[in-house]
């Protein structure tokens, strides 16, 4: 509490420091001080002239005789007087400036004896070292503030004397009795006039001419006059401080202060304001030009292109000369979509499955030449590896110093035909072909053979592993001297794999694996088109944006938003031809959906959901319908059975063709099928007799049942009416018995109620017999107490007539009152005491006498 007590007197020692201008420079406070002192020693060379004058003139006064002291005051009072005339303005003037100088000299004796209050009050209080530090930083202000108003005070009386000395004379204020001194010009007095007229254009030069007022919403931007040139004027259209040209930095609204002959300022560009569902794409004019193929820079100073960071919601001092600010929506995604994206800047993207393979292919060698004795698992990635590329149609690494690559392609492509092929002439001429580029393989492959003697050891066993599987792959069969080599170098190569296991390590071949396989599935994923791009790439994302309000630059992403989750497709008339060649038609309705993960490849596969529709679900509906529908004659479409079959193959093949597109089937409905009418009408007419005959039938059927149930309800009438009869008589039976009975009951009942009333009278009176010996002996006990009360009472009282007295006098009335009147001597008043002569205690008296 302490503290923070003296930290409020500090503050409020601040604030009551005399401070009238900002603090100047050490320079201008020494040559202040300076100035000051000289003006205090010319001051106080005047005052000791103007004494010596004053007692000079005493000195002559009091020399001189009465009369001519009279004339000497006379003529001095007249010569004031005229003086006054002359100059009124003089004196009004002389009298305005002593008001002032003597305010001045209160005030700052009241702020000085202030000061000294405060500083003795805190002086019995031990302050903290801050504390101390802020006292001496006042005092120290104070100083500043008390020479600063002492050099005004001084300019103010060196301007007046100025003025007084150009009239002719120096006038003194009212307390030297308004006597003018003659004083002369000095240097120092122009000196200060200069100087207090160069502050004031300084001032004016500043406030008036400097100053401009930048609005609110708006900006101000500078363009530098002098200075250095421009660097690089084609690129750089801002520049740094202290170089020609317009500045890089811009100034927000209030007022500035900058030299209009150095400066052009600009206020009328306004402030860049995002809303709050916007967001700012700004594009850079200044700087250095990008790489070809780039027009997105990160960095925001120093280059040209459009930000990769866009300005959020907000406002923003942006340089107009440098930068371009387009104004763009935000991406909102609502809830039940996503946002695929796809960047339109960054690397290119990998999506030729001959890269993968490639790449697999270089990790397959170093997997085999680091652990060969994997053979079984070595040999399931080379039948992975070759069917890859027999399935994509790219060069083999296998075969290229047995086959060119053009020719590669061509073998690959001629097995495909080949297989599809069903004309056998046409199958002739590409086995034709084959066998062709077979034989040159052949020939290759024996030259190759040549060199296998150069090598040893493991490089050898690869060597020959590549030639075995050059052959597989060309459906060649291994040449002798091939086989020959591999069989006597069996044993080697096995010494040579126990050594290589002993060293090898299993996690390693792990790594392998994995990575291996990843490479596979990149390239089937790029060989159906569906390979995404890493964040860095071009293209479609992997990742998806889930429901929210993102701040993306529309230059840099493409996002578009997709709907998921489960929508139906209805299709109508869908065509196929039954098994027995009729046309049938059909209504369809398709419920699908698509899950977030998915949405990426769907897009990059097939475009939009409008394109998924039109390029998926409707050409495999239809094919589904003429694969299975093709299967069931025309008739058996009209029956239930046939048609609930139809229904659930057809749902599930959908599902099995969409699930591997990565689209979800929910549902395939088959609303209707339309039969045309030469096959519906027989076969509807029949049904109709088969109907009418199975209705007759039933109606036969339906009249005997309403046959029988009459005569059941003739049955039923007869049966109740025996029941009644029966029922009657046993309820008479019932009765009769029921009265027999009740009569009996009663019977014994007043029985008992007689037998049970007596023994009530009894108990009564055996009741009222005790009850009056109980009364009459109570009776008789009050009695007895009663008479001995009275015996008790006459004994205490002494006796019947006492005891009757004293009944006597309790049944007086309250306001009886008894009258003695005076009769003469001897009698009763007179035998009365004289301490008794009350009434009403002599007649208690009396009584009590006549008693004893």
């Amino acid at each position: 509490m302490a503290d923070k007590k003296k930290g409020k007197k500090g503050r409020g020692r601040k604030k009551k420091a005399p401070i009238e201008e900002p603090r100047q420079s050490k320079a201008s406070q020494e040559e202040e001080s300076l100035s000051g002192k000289e003006l205090d020693q010319t001051k106080e060379a005047e005052k000791l002239s103007f004494e010596e004058k004053q007692s000079s003139e005493k000195k002559v006064n009091s020399e001189q005789k009465p009369e001519e002291q009279g004339k000497v005051l006379e003529e001095k009072e007249h010569k004031k007087i005229e003086k006054e005339r002359e100059a009124p303005q003089e004196t009004a003037w002389e009298e305005r400036k002593e008001a002032e100088t003597n305010e001045e000299e209160v005030r700052q004796e009241e702020e000085k004896k202030e000061i000294s209050e405060q500083d003795s009050q805190e002086a019995h209080q031990p302050l903290p070292l801050a504390d101390k530090e802020e006292i001496a930083e006042d005092k120290s202000i104070q100083e500043e503030a008390s020479s600063e108003t002492e050099s005004k005070k001084i300019l103010k009386k060196v301007v007046f004397n100025y003025m007084d000395h150009e009239s002719g004379e120096h006038t003194m204020s009212k307390k030297s009795e308004n006597k003018r001194i003659p004083i002369s010009a000095s240097p120092k007095h122009y000196i200060l006039t200069g100087i207090l007229i160069l502050l004031l254009g300084y001032f004016f030069w500043v406030w008036g001419i400097e100053r401009i007022y930048v609005p609110p919403g708006h900006m101000l931007v500078l363009n530098l006059k002098i200075g250095k040139p421009n660097p690089d004027p084609e690129n750089l259209r801002v520049v740094p401080e202290g170089i020609q040209g317009i500045q890089k930095v811009v100034l927000g609204e209030g007022r500035h202060f900058y030299n209009p002959l150095f400066y052009e300022r600009e206020t009328q560009w306004k402030v860049y304001e995002i809303g709050i569902d916007e967001v700012g794409v700004v594009t850079s004019r200044s700087g250095k030009p990008l790489p070809p193929g780039q027009f997105l820079t990160k960095k925001l100073e120093g280059e040209k292109g459009i930000w990769e960071r866009v300005l959020t919601p907000g406002k923003w001092r942006i340089n107009p000369h440098a930068y371009r600010v387009e104004i763009k929506k935000i991406v909102e995604i609502m809830p039940g979509f996503v946002g695929c994206i796809t960047a339109k800047a960054g690397k290119e993207p990998r999506e030729n499955p001959a890269d993968f393979l490639g790449e697999a292919f270089k990790v397959f060698e170093e997997m085999e030449r680091a652990f060969p004795f994997q053979k079984k698992i070595l040999n399931s990635y080379f039948q992975k590896l070759s069917k890859g590329f027999q399935k994509m149609a790219v060069v083999t690494p296998w075969l290229e110093n047995i086959l060119d690559g053009g020719k590669i392609k061509e073998y690959w492509n001629l097995t495909k035909q080949l297989e599809v092929e069903e004309l056998p002439s046409t199958k002739a001429e590409l086995q034709k072909q084959l066998d062709e580029l077979r034989k040159t393989a052949r020939e290759n492959i024996q030259i190759l053979l040549a060199k296998l003697s150069k090598l040893k050891g493991l490089d050898r066993y690869l060597f020959s592993k590549k030639l075995e599987r050059a052959c597989f792959l060309l459906a060649l069969s291994i040449p002798p001297k091939l086989q020959n080599d591999m069989e006597s170098h069996s044993n080697e190569y096995e010494k040579l794999f126990q050594a290589i296991q002993k060293k090898s390590n299993q996690k390693e071949f792990l790594q392998f694996k994995r990575k291996l396989d990843n490479t596979l599935d990149l390239a089937e994923l790029a060989f159906r088109g569906e390979i995404l791009s890493n964040k860095d790439e071009k293209g479609i994302q992997k990742d998806v944006l889930q429901p929210g309000i993102y701040y993306i630059n529309p230059h840099k992403y493409r996002v578009d938003i997709v709907e998921i989750g489960y929508r139906q497709l209805p299709l109508y008339d869908v065509k196929f031809p039954s098994k027995d060649g009729f046309p049938l038609k059909l209504d369809i309705s398709v419920v699908w959906g698509l899950r977030p993960g998915e949405v990426p490849y769907l897009i990059k596969k097939y475009g939009n959901i409008k394109d998924i529709d039109q390029k998926v679900i409707r050409p495999q509906v239809e094919n589904i319908c003429k694969n299975f529908g093709s299967k069931y004659e025309a008739k058996k479409f009209i029956e239930g059975a046939t048609r609930k079959e139809f229904q659930q193959a057809f749902t599930a093949e959908l599902e099995r063709v969409c699930r591997e597109r990565r689209i979800d089937i929910l549902l395939g409905l088959v609303r209707d099928i339309q039969v045309p009418q030469a096959v519906r009408r027989p076969i509807q007419e029949g049904k109709i007799a088969d109907l009418e005959k199975d209705m007759k039938v039933e109606q036969q059927k339906a009249q005997k049942v309403k046959n029988e149930l009459v005569a059941l309800q003739q049955e039923v009438v007869r049966g109740r009416r025996n029941v009644e009869v029966e029922t009657q008589k046993i309820v008479e039976k019932i009765e009769a018995e029921t009265k027999k009975i009740v009569a009996g009951i009663e019977a014994d009942t007043q029985k008992e109620v007689a037998k049970i009333m007596k023994e009530v009278a009894h108990w009564r009176a055996l009741r009222e017999q005790i009850l009056g010996e109980a009364s009459a002996k109570v009776l008789e006990m009050v009695k007895t107490a009663e008479a001995d009360k009275l015996r008790q009472n006459i004994r205490a009282l002494g006796g019947a007539k006492a005891y009757s007295n004293y009944i006597f006098t309790q049944n007086l009335p309250n306001n009886f009152k008894v009258y003695i009147r005076y009769a003469g001597q001897g009698t009763f008043w007179t035998d009365l005491p004289r301490e008794l002569k009350a009434i009403e205690k002599a007649a208690a008296l009396k009584i009590l006498e006549k008693g004893k």
